[in-house]
């Protein structure tokens, strides 16, 4: 996957802190039900000339954690052990899957060499075997950077024992507003107002994506554009690399 960025600029005439998340994985047998994660919380964006750079890297992880009581809307992921940056397979290059399980009471990656999965542009995750009603609340998911170079949950979902999951990551992005917070879950077909960034349909290359937070609440469409060489940084701009 290539680095991507969204330029958000608020013209919704208050100031804003916007939220990103990503969208869910392919779906697939054996994954249930994937949550997002809130993955970045921006600082205050002024209004009318403020905007915000948010740069996401091609990093991904392999991520597993614990949450306290089942995934649901703003539950918080505690994130224990990951693995990365995997490598999504393709060609004849397989993909990263290592090998999940309990230690000392909980989930932990063994350590490389680690297995692989040969499903095009995927990562996998191995869980062994575990007993689900002594640790029912364990998770894996998709681990990104955040704007401190922490390796943060952006997808989650309920671990199963004794099963290989093959995750293809989906490259559409959201941006929100809201009271959620770097950590908290949320389902993103229920999701009030916010914009889709499909970057899978914007042309070849272009991988800058600009959108307006405008006054009646709603956001503008997608401008896609080409990654300029050197770009100055307005002085109410802040940059973001995840």
């Amino acid at each position: 996957m290539p680095t991507y960025t969204i330029i958000v600029e608020n013209q919704s005439g208050q100031s804003q802190q916007y939220l990103l998340f990503q969208a869910p994985p392919e779906k697939a047998t054996p994954l249930g039900k994937v949550w997002s994660n809130v993955w970045v919380q921006t600082g205050g964006t002024p209004s009318p000339n403020g905007k915000q750079n948010i740069r996401i890297t091609e990093d991904i992880f392999a991520i597993a954690g614990t949450t306290p009581k089942a995934l649901a809307d703003g539950v918080v992921v505690t994130e224990s052990d990951f693995v990365g940056p995997v490598t999504l397979a393709t060609g004849t290059t397989p993909g990263t899957a290592p090998t999940i399980g309990i230690v000392g009471g909980n989930p932990a990656f063994d350590p490389a060499p680690y297995g692989t999965t040969n499903k095009p542009n995927s990562f996998g995750i191995a869980i062994k075997p575990f007993n689900k009603t002594t640790y029912p609340y364990v998770i894996v998911g998709m681990g990104k950077y955040d704007a401190t170079g922490n390796v943060v949950p952006c997808l989650t979902w309920s671990a199963d024992p004794n099963v290989k999951y093959d995750i293809t990551p989906d490259s559409t992005y959201y941006i929100a507003t809201g009271s959620y917070t770097p950590g908290d879950v949320l389902d993103v077909t229920e999701y009030g107002a916010k914009v889709a960034i499909p970057f899978a349909t914007a042309p070849a290359g272009w991988t800058v994506a600009t959108i307006t937070h405008q006054s009646d609440g709603t956001y503008s469409k997608v401008e896609w554009s080409k990654p300029p060489g050197q770009q100055a940084v307005s002085t109410k701009s802040t940059g973001y690399d995840v």
